[in-house]
């Protein structure tokens, strides 16, 4: 059962809810002026939007607060409907309205909480009409319009970057920048050849020789600023011409040098850049600097350069097929810089090439000697090279004396002691004198080699574990006492590394590990050598990587 406190304390509750929603249900915030549109250029100072608006009792006031596209940008504040802007920039722009309600100045908490808006509002929240700032940018140009060749009786265009319009009039553009081409400070006129004088993108058809200056410039002109773009101009396509100096080889030439052509080039404008190809029996070569290396000097005619260009023989010179590689056409084609369509080649009715003759090759060395060879003596032995041209005569050389031979091969069926020496072969044609490299070839003893697992009754000898790891050893008992020599050699009997060298007293136990890690050994059969005074024998050892 409740108390007779609490059944009061409800009933007075209830009265002052009342009360409040009696109020809030009578008062109203009126709006006097609604918020009108703020048009100005970026940079402005001290612009606002307001709003008036007045309670509909005397004993109430307003409360506002602003959005700007649909977000809070101010807390409520009292009888305030000024929104003021310091400096306008165009990231202001945007729709913009106030929020407003009216409330009771003398409103207190019956519980002592501090005064709040929210609690004090006596009426529903309205909203103004929604207003336009349109901060507007100056034109600006965002780079430079670039000066452009076109050749007389072709069109072109030429247009600019810049910005004309604000992001928040760009759907509904009145407010727009006026934009006026001039030549030579004239204003451009649309007509038959000229169209988009007054808009971005200005296009001129069947350019004539009085369309061609240096001083065309573009006028912008908006509510904010008026500017004008940088100095361009249109000129005239270069065009060239070139003729051949002093004539041209004909007939044998040889390429181990290279041979010079040289043209008399002249351009105009004077001295303007200009491109090339080559062709070669009719086809394009690449116009690589290992194949030519050209200069430009001076020429005594006026307007005119000397292009003095070397012509290398290179590999590729070869790749044609179904032709002979000696037979070389050559002729050249220029134009100038960037315009390709102006191009002339250096061929008439008379001459098919202008630049004919045939080339001798120089002897390019493919393969080449080895620095040094080791051979038992008694086995065979052979020297190889390879050259490449069209013609090589041999001529084999020991120790620097001729040793016979005619062809890129040296054999030897069995090898002497004596054949030991420096080695190398020169290789001549037309065009000179190409030498090998020098191989130093090293006759060995044959080695009398024993059994391969029979043991001597002197020694006794064990491998472990075999095939060989990083912990092999060679175990040596000899019943006798003397020097002991052991090496690693290969099938052929060629000596690889000295494995020891030393003295072993009779009974003595001798451990030498097996470490080949600096030898290099691949995956094979090697033969350990074992040699005690007279008495050799062998071991084969097995390598696996």
């Amino acid at each position: 059962m409740k108390s007779i406190f609490t059944s009061v304390f409800i009933i007075a509750l209830a009265l002052t809810l009342s009360q409040k929603a009696k109020a809030q249900s009578t008062a109203e915030a009126i709006i006097i002026e609604q918020p009108k549109d703020v048009i100005e250029c970026e940079g402005s100072l001290d612009q606002f939007l307001f709003v008036v608006a007045a309670p509909s009792q005397k004993q109430y006031k307003i409360a506002y607060r602003w959005l700007k596209d649909g977000r809070a940008i101010t807390s409520w504040v009292e009888d305030f409907g000024q929104l003021t802007f310091d400096t306008l920039r165009y990231r202001m722009s945007g729709l913009y309205n106030a929020e407003l309600f009216a409330f009771d100045p003398n409103w207190t908490s019956d519980y002592g909480s501090p005064f709040s808006f929210d609690s004090a509002r006596v009426s529903p929240i309205v909203s103004s009409d929604k207003a336009n700032l349109y901060v507007l940018q100056p034109p600006s140009f965002i780079k430079d319009i670039e000066t452009k060749t076109i050749r007389v009786g072709q069109g072109g265009s030429f247009t600019f970057d810049a910005n004309i319009y604000g992001e928040h009039n760009i759907d509904d553009p009145s407010y727009w920048t006026d934009i006026q081409w001039f030549k030579d400070s004239i204003a451009l006129i649309d007509g038959d050849r000229i169209s988009g004088s007054q808009s971005s993108i200005l296009t001129i058809s069947n350019v004539n020789e009085t369309d061609y200056s240096t001083k065309y410039r573009v006028r912008l002109s908006g509510d904010c600023d008026t500017i004008w773009s940088n100095i361009f101009g249109m000129e005239q396509e270069p065009t060239i011409d070139f003729y051949i100096m002093g004539g041209y080889p004909v007939g044998p030439q040889c390429a181990s040098g290279p041979i010079t052509y040289r043209l008399a080039v002249k351009t105009d404008p004077v001295d303007y850049p200009f491109e090339y190809q080559w062709y070669r029996n009719g086809k394009p070569v690449d116009n690589d600097t290992n194949k030519y290396k050209y200069s430009i000097l001076p020429h005594p005619y006026p307007g005119y350069r000397e292009f003095r260009m070397d012509i290398n023989w290179h590999p590729d010179f070869e790749e044609i097929e179904d032709e002979p590689a000696v037979d070389q056409d050559f002729y050249c084609a220029m134009w100038p810089k960037g315009f390709k369509q102006n191009r002339v080649d250096n061929i008439n009715e008379k001459h098919k090439y202008d630049y004919n003759f045939r080339w001798h090759k120089p002897i390019q060395l493919i393969t080449d000697l080895e620095e040094e060879y080791t051979i038992e003596e008694g086995k065979p032995f052979e020297l190889k090279v390879k050259g490449k041209s069209n013609y090589i005569l041999y001529r084999w050389l020991k120790d620097g004396k001729d040793y016979g031979g005619a062809s890129n091969k040296f054999k030897i069926k069995k090898t002497e002691l004596y054949d030991s020496g420096i080695y190398q072969v020169e290789m001549s044609n037309e065009c000179g004198i190409t030498s090998s490299g020098k191989a130093k070839v090293t006759v060995t003893p044959k080695q009398t080699i024993t059994g391969i697992d029979d043991n001597s009754a002197n020694q006794e000898i064990n491998i472990y574990p075999n095939p060989l790891t990083s912990s092999s050893t060679l175990n040596i008992k000899s019943t006798t006492s003397g020097r002991v020599s052991v090496i690693l050699s290969d099938l052929l009997g060629n000596k690889l590394a000295d494995i020891f060298d030393g003295i072993i007293q009779s009974g003595q136990s001798e451990l030498i590990k097996l470490n080949f890690d600096n030898v290099g050994l691949t995956s094979g059969t090697y033969y350990l050598i074992i040699q005690m005074g007279s008495s050799v024998e062998t071991r084969k050892i097995s390598v696996v990587r």
